[in-house]
C-alpha cells in the first residue's frame, strides 16, 4: 500500500504525467489506508499540486461524497457545521450546489456580524460576504435560492431592505434597521436594485462605501441635512442574468468599485433536475435557525494560527508577484482579494464553530476563489479592471455632455487627452460589447451613442 502511495505522490509532482485534479481528489477518496495519508503526506500533496494546477488540492479523504455528482465543486464543501447543515437542507433543490453554498455563507455571516472579525493592522476585516448569483433566465433557479436565504434570514430576525428603493429611502431604512442589526439587501433581480435609472446613481456610490462595513460613515446631501451611521455591518444578496449584467449595470457600478466588493457566482446550468421537489426537512430548518440565534450571541477574535499566518505570508507575495507580471495590479478585485481570502477562510471556520484560522482553512478559501475566477467571463473581468472602467466612465460622461452621442473622432480626442489611445480604443471597444453604447454612420462619420439615454 506505501508503494502505492509513493507512486501517486510521485505522478503528482511528475508533470509529464497526465493527471486531473479529479483524479487527486478520487484517488484520496478510494484509498484503501486512510491511515497512511498523515497531515505530512496531505502537505505534500497540496503542495504537489499547488506548483502542478496553480492552487491547492484540498482532498476529501472520508467516504462522505453525497454530493459528487454536483461536480468539482463537491470537493470543496465543508463537511461539518452550518453550511454544510444548509446544503443538507437544499439538496433536493434545483438551484446548484455553488449557489446554496454562497448564500449559507452570506446569511450567517450577516447573523454573525461585527460580533467576530479579523484584525489586520488598523482595521478589522468582518464576515459580511455581499454575493450576486449570475445564470441565465429560468435555468438554475437563482431567484429561489436568493429567496429561500432571504426567508432563513428574515426568520432569525436580520433586517432585511427593499430592493427598488431611492438613495433617500435607502439611508432612512438603514438608519431604522441597523441599531444593533446587520441588514441584508435583498436583490432576486439586480436590475431593479442598480440599473441605469439616473435616480440609482447616487445609491450605487452609497452601497460602495457601506458595503466594506466602515466604523464611521456620513452624508451632508441625503435627507436634507446630515446623516450619520456607525459600525456599519451591511449584506447583499442578489441575483442577475450574465447579459443583463453586461449591458444593464451602469458603468459607475464598476469604475466606482462597487462590483468589484462583490463576489460573482456564475453559473450556465445545474445537474439538478427535480420534476416534483419533496417536502423539505422541518428539522433541519430548525436546526439551522437555532445555529444562527447562537452565532448572534459570540462575540470574539478570529486569529491565525502560527502555521497560516506563514502559508498566508508565502501566497501573499506570491499574488502580488503573479498580479504584477500579468499587469493586473490596478484591477479591483485582484487589489481586494486578500482581504476576500481572508474574509471566507473566517466564515468556513465559524461555520463550523471554530476561532482559529489554520492553513487547511486558507486553502479551502484559496480553491474556491479559484473556481470562482475560473467561471467568471472575460468580460465581466475587463469590466472589473479599474484602469478599464475609468476609461469607460470618461466616454460615457463624454456622450452625456454631448446630449448622449457624438462622433467618434471627437470622444477620442477629448479622451486621449487624459488616457493613452490604446487604452481608450480598448474601453469602446469594451463599451460596444457590452451594449452600453453603439454607433451609426453620419454625416461626419462613425457616431457613438448611448443606448438607453433617450428613455432611462
Amino acid at each position: 500500500m506505501e508503494e502505492l502511495l509513493n507512486a501517486f505522490l510521485r505522478s503528482v509532482g511528475n508533470h509529464n504525467v497526465r493527471m486531473s485534479e479529479l483524479d487527486v481528489n478520487t484517488f484520496l477518496k478510494h484509498f484503501p489506508n486512510k491511515d497512511l495519508l498523515t497531515p505530512a503526506v496531505m502537505q505534500t500533496i497540496r503542495e504537489a499540486s499547488r506548483e502542478r494546477f496553480g492552487h491547492p488540492v484540498v482532498g476529501v479523504v472520508d467516504n462522505d461524497m453525497d454530493f459528487i455528482e454536483d461536480g468539482p465543486f463537491a470537493y470543496l464543501i465543508p463537511k461539518t457545521g452550518f453550511v454544510r447543515l444548509y446544503l443538507e437542507y437544499t439538496k433536493q433543490l434545483e438551484a446548484p450546489i455553488e449557489f446554496q453554498f454562497f448564500c449559507a455563507l452570506s446569511v450567517m455571516a450577516q447573523a454573525v456580524g461585527r460580533r467576530q472579525y479579523v484584525a489586520r493592522g488598523n482595521h478589522c476585516i468582518f464576515p459580511p460576504t455581499p454575493i450576486i448569483l449570475v445564470a441565465p433566465s429560468g435555468i438554475c433557479r437563482k431567484s429561489s435560492a436568493v429567496q429561500l436565504a432571504v426567508k432563513l434570514a428574515r426568520e432569525v430576525e436580520i433586517p432585511v431592505l427593499a430592493n427598488k428603493i431611492t438613495p433617500e429611502d435607502f439611508v432612512r431604512q438603514l438608519q431604522a434597521s441597523h441599531r444593533g442589526a446587520s441588514p441584508l439587501i435583498s436583490a432576486p433581480e439586480l436590475s431593479v436594485l442598480i440599473g441605469r435609472q439616473k435616480y440609482n446613481m447616487g445609491l450605487i456610490e452609497i452601497l460602495t462605501d457601506l458595503l466594506d462595513c466602515p466604523d464611521h460613515w456620513e452624508s451632508g446631501t441625503i435627507m436634507r441635512g446630515r446623516t450619520e451611521l456607525k459600525d456599519v455591518t451591511l449584506g447583499l444578496i442578489g441575483a442577475s442574468t450574465p447579459n443583463w449584467l453586461k449591458s444593464s449595470v451602469p458603468i459607475e457600478a464598476f469604475a466606482g468599485g462597487f462590483m468589484s466588493r462583490l463576489l460573482l457566482i456564475v453559473k450556465t446550468d445545474t445537474p439538478r433536475d427535480i420534476p416534483s421537489p419533496p417536502t423539505l426537512n422541518t428539522n433541519l430548518w430548525n436546526q439551522l435557525q437555532a445555529f444562527l440565534i447562537n452565532l448572534m450571541t459570540i462575540e470574539r477574535e478570529i486569529k491565525f494560527t502560527d502555521d497560516a499566518t506563514a502559508w498566508y505570508h508565502k501566497w501573499y507575495m506570491l499574488h502580488r508577484k503573479q498580479t504584477r507580471a500579468a499587469g493586473d495590479d490596478k484591477v479591483g478585485y485582484y487589489a481586494r482579494k486578500s482581504d476576500h481570502l481572508i474574509r471566507l477562510a473566517m466564515n468556513l471556520q465559524i461555520s463550523r464553530g471554530e476561532h482559529l484560522i489554520t492553513p487547511i482553512a486558507l486553502e479551502e478559501a484559496d480553491a474556491v476563489f479559484h473556481w470562482l475566477e475560473e467561471n467568471t467571463p472575460a468580460v465581466i473581468k475587463l469590466l472589473l479592471s479599474n484602469e478599464h472602467g475609468q476609461v469607460a466612465t470618461t466616454i460615457i460622461q463624454l456622450l452625456r455632455k454631448e446630449g448622449g452621442h457624438a462622433p467618434r473622432t471627437q470622444v477620442l480626442r477629448d479622451a486621449v487627452k487624459h488616457f493613452s489611445p490604446r487604452l481608450v480604443q480598448e474601453a469602446i471597444a469594451t463599451l460596444h460589447a457590452t451594449e452600453q453604447i453603439g454607433r451609426y454612420d453620419g454625416r461626419v462619420g462613425d457616431v457613438l451613442f448611448l443606448k438607453d439615454w433617450s428613455d432611462q
